[in-house]
């Protein structure tokens, strides 16, 4: 599985099982914003790993594309 994207002031809570046995649509990482900053949209809070498949030459490849992590935005907390 390819790495889990980074989102700026934001730590992942609940990271994916690392056994590499996942199945599309079901590997899915949540962030929180660190202290001092807040989601910008709190019902993006969560990136998802899906794979793309791909037949080269009588072998199928799968590669790991994460999505949803672009839309997560942590911003400066109102005091």
């Amino acid at each position: 599985m390819s790495a889990i994207p980074v989102v700026k002031h934001a730590n992942i809570t609940i990271l994916p099982g690392r056994d590499g046995l996942k199945l599309p649509g079901n590997t899915t990482a949540t962030y929180t914003c660190v202290s001092g900053y807040e989601l910008e949209n709190p019902d993006n809070n969560i990136a998802k790993c899906e794979y793309v498949f791909k037949n080269l030459q009588n072998h199928q490849f799968r590669t790991a594309v994460w999505t949803g992590h672009e839309k997560i935005r942590c911003i400066e907390g109102k005091f």
